[in-house]
């Protein structure tokens, strides 16, 4: 985590509006270990964040850090920089008002009976996945029916192999369309 995102993560602290849960689903490996290292300096940063570690509870592949009101989005990723600004929305469940979705957006939302389950490719220094994880977040914040995985294609490079990524941002939906 660098100086930068340290700071980030203290001013954004500073105007939480309450203590936030954040379940880590942990395993083993590389990845893993990346992915623990920042819960750990999350919570050092703000010691009123709830931190669980429960691979049970939650609906995604371990490893993965998982916020929002639903709990229904997974970080498979080491937030930093713009992403770490969008991970923090996701943790507060509360999109800034550039991304803040419209009436008719929420009605539509509120009209998806079947789970959803969107899968973002991402890469920390890509211009584009920030914007594009800033449109996905409130979608996922207000229905609980949408799950929205954000991977870390470098990272997660077989993951990212095995779903033949070969750019980001990638969504696929349902595993069947890009």
């Amino acid at each position: 985590m660098t100086p930068q995102d340290r700071q980030t993560i203290k001013q954004w602290a500073e105007h939480a509006s309450h203590p936030e849960k954040v379940v880590l689903a942990s395993a083993n490996g590389v990845e893993a270990d990346a992915i623990a290292r920042f819960c750990e300096q999350l919570k050092h940063l703000i010691p009123t964040i709830s931190l669980r570690s429960d691979s049970d509870e939650i609906a995604f592949e371990p490893p993965a850090v998982v916020v929002g009101p639903h709990q229904n989005i997974g970080f498979q990723s080491v937030p930093g920089g713009k992403i770490l600004e969008a991970f923090l929305a996701a943790l507060q469940s509360q999109p800034s008002t550039d991304e803040a979705l419209d009436h008719r957006t929420v009605k539509r939302l509120q009209e998806i009976d079947l789970p959803v389950d969107l899968t973002l490719y991402i890469a920390p220094q890509c211009p584009h996945c920030p914007n594009t994880l800033n449109q996905l977040i409130p979608l996922a914040c207000e229905s609980r029916l949408i799950r929205l995985c954000i991977v870390d294609a470098q990272l997660f490079s077989g993951k990212s192999n095995r779903d033949q990524v070969k750019s980001v941002p990638t969504l696929l939906l349902d595993n069947h369309f890009r």
